[in-house]
């Protein structure tokens, strides 16, 4: 897909053209996670995306993005929800390297934008016994953050130079990396399947 160059993309355009660059990656991701109608489906999910997040929170340690912004954190809420299950906590992969304004922001438009479908998951939670305080805490902090995806909508559109290539190759590569994480659970689930 061609993006429109920073002269003439207008405030408000930018998280169009991310979703416009990303919605293939973005509905792989989606079919992959599923509907987890079984704890054992939430359980792959939750792995494959502690995986993921928590490889990707610990990279944005060195954003450089204004003010100091981050995405809403949601790792340390997912240790928990391991802990509340008695479920092993899985290794984070490695996260890619970004290293302009540009690339954080497309990185952080994937781990905000969480917020939004985290809100369906939740509702999804309480038919396996699992709630905001307990399980599903990750769920609960993000779908919570609504306002944290508001304010970074505003950094997108107020950065003063933006590449929208820029952005959108670093937005897919955060989409790779969680479809990575989520092939791995299944993997991993089908080794164990297979024991």
């Amino acid at each position: 897909m061609e993006l429109v160059g920073e002269a003439r993309m207008r405030a408000g355009e930018r998280r169009f053209a991310l979703r416009a660059a990303t919605s293939g990656r973005h509905a792989e991701l989606d079919g992959m996670i599923g509907d987890f109608a079984t704890l054992e489906d939430y359980r792959r999910y939750l792995n494959g995306q502690f995986a993921f997040r928590a490889a990707m929170e610990q990279a944005f340690e060195k954003a450089a993005l204004p003010g100091g912004w981050r995405p809403t954190p949601a790792a340390e809420a997912m240790r928990e929800d391991f802990r509340d299950r008695g479920w092993q906590t899985p290794v984070p992969l490695p996260a890619p390297v970004f290293h302009s304004a540009d690339e954080w922001l497309g990185a952080a438009y994937v781990l905000q934008g969480a917020s939004l479908g985290a809100q369906l998951l939740l509702r999804r939670a309480p038919a396996l016994g699992l709630s905001g305080e307990h399980g599903a805490r990750h769920l609960a902090v993000q779908a919570g953050a609504l306002g944290e995806w508001r304010h970074f909508l505003s950094l997108l559109d107020e950065a003063s130079s933006f590449d929208p290539a820029k952005a959108a190759g670093a937005a897919l590569a955060v989409f790779d990396l969680a479809i990575r994480a989520a092939r791995d659970a299944a993997r991993a689930e089908c080794l164990d399947d297979a024991r």
